[in-house]
């Protein structure tokens, strides 16, 4: 509601987080509102994790073709 932009638009933008786009496009840290903030840590978080099980996978593939490594992991 327009109280609620006054509040952010009055605050220094480096105590009050500004407000999300709820539309479901990405956003930078510095643009995520206190009640989106945790599900956006989380959501890095994942994307993180998935980094981590990609580079897993790509480095067994590798194996599996160098050194002849059986599908079954």
């Amino acid at each position: 509601d327009e109280r609620e932009d006054a509040k952010y638009a009055s605050a220094p933008s480096n105590i009050a987080p500004r407000p999300v786009d709820h539309s479901g496009r990405d956003s930078d840290d510095s643009s995520v509102c206190s009640h989106c903030s945790v599900y956006h840590l989380l959501r890095i978080r994942a994307d993180h994790a998935q980094n981590h099980v990609h580079t897993l996978y790509r480095a067994l593939s590798h194996a599996n073709y160098k050194y002849g490594y059986p599908e079954e992991y």
